[in-house]
């Protein structure tokens, strides 16, 4: 899932969780097990620690990779 608007409501974490949901999710968030942000390196608005904090939260298994882009 992608969240690519300039400003969007939801951050792309939460807009993929709400995806999970919507398309079946069963079993629950621990069947999360890897998750992939891929951000400017020298963005404004960073996602990152956002990100990890939730994911720690609600999906302490899940492997987190943060790429920086520099387009």
């Amino acid at each position: 899932m992608e969240s690519a608007a300039y400003n969007p409501s939801l951050g792309p974490v939460q807009a993929a969780l709400v995806d999970f949901v919507a398309n079946g999710g069963g079993g629950g968030f621990e069947r999360i097990v890897g998750a992939v942000l891929v951000e400017k390196k020298d963005a404004v608005v960073r996602q990152e620690h956002t990100a990890r904090m939730l994911l720690q939260v609600i999906a302490p298994k899940c492997d987190f990779e943060v790429f920086h882009c520099c387009g």
